[in-house]
């Protein structure tokens, strides 16, 4: 991805996914929708695999909320997704746990930043 290390979203991969299709915008629309409607799901498994010390369920949760991110260019949320993922696979869970109020925040800018897309 090329976004700067504070753009919650990459203009680039966004104006790729605009320009597919033969209706301009539209699958981004799609997209955007897809994510959002997901988005309780995708935090509920990592809050899930948390309460119950996880490392395995918590690191595919991370995985699964990554791919999200990373398909809707949502950078930042995929950079902590990434951490989250590392340290569950590390057998860390305390130290991902630290970073669960970050998850949160990150998901909270992305949704924010793409409502502000299709509005």
């Amino acid at each position: 991805m090329t976004a700067g290390a504070d753009d919650v979203l990459d203009e680039q991969v966004l104006s790729w996914i605009r320009n597919l299709g033969q209706e301009p915008g539209k699958l981004l629309e799609e997209m955007v929708g897809l994510f959002v409607a997901d988005a309780p799901r995708l935090m509920a498994e990592i809050d899930a695999a948390l309460a119950g010390g996880s490392t395995a369920g918590l690191a595919r949760a991370a995985h699964r909320l990554k791919g999200a991110a990373a398909h809707i260019g949502a950078v930042r949320l995929c950079r902590t997704a990434t951490e989250v993922e590392a340290r569950a696979t590390a057998g860390t869970p305390q130290e991902a746990s630290c970073t669960s109020a970050a998850v949160h925040g990150e998901m909270d800018a992305t949704l924010q930043a793409l409502e502000g897309l299709v509005a």
